[in-house]
């Protein structure tokens, strides 16, 4: 009884934050605009029907096509950092809000490298 709790509270908690996700993604993209079109009642048929040629640059982020380029040297680079990080930084005896700035500093550091590489078209796989 105990474990199905658990997998009841993670899964309402997991479905919240995708359905907060879509619904942000909703509200700075917008809807997909898909039409569909019957046979029998257009007569005027659209040019492409098709929707596996829908350009996915429309739809996908630049920051996720970033990170989806350069993978493994965001990896390496993300790993290199918490290091340094570690090695340099007392993270045991840290308040919470030095660790806070820490974490914002890692990511601000890690995003720029990934969209400078990005904007610059080096793609290291």
């Amino acid at each position: 009884m105990t474990n199905m709790l658990y997998v009841l509270w993670v899964s309402a908690y997991n479905s919240t934050f995708l359905l907060c996700y879509k619904l942000i993604e909703n509200f700075v993209w917008g809807d997909v605009k898909v039409q569909y079109v019957d046979d029998k009642t257009s007569a005027k048929k659209p040019k492409n029907t098709d929707l596996s040629v829908i350009d996915p640059s429309v739809s996908v982020p630049s920051a996720l096509t970033a990170v989806n380029n350069n993978s493994l040297v965001l990896f390496l680079v993300a790993n290199l950092l918490t290091g340094v990080i570690n090695m340099s930084y007392d993270t045991l005896d840290s308040s919470d809000w030095s660790g806070i700035l820490v974490l914002m500093g890692y990511t601000f550091i890690l995003s720029t490298f990934t969209m400078v590489l990005y904007h610059l078209g080096i793609k290291l796989r």
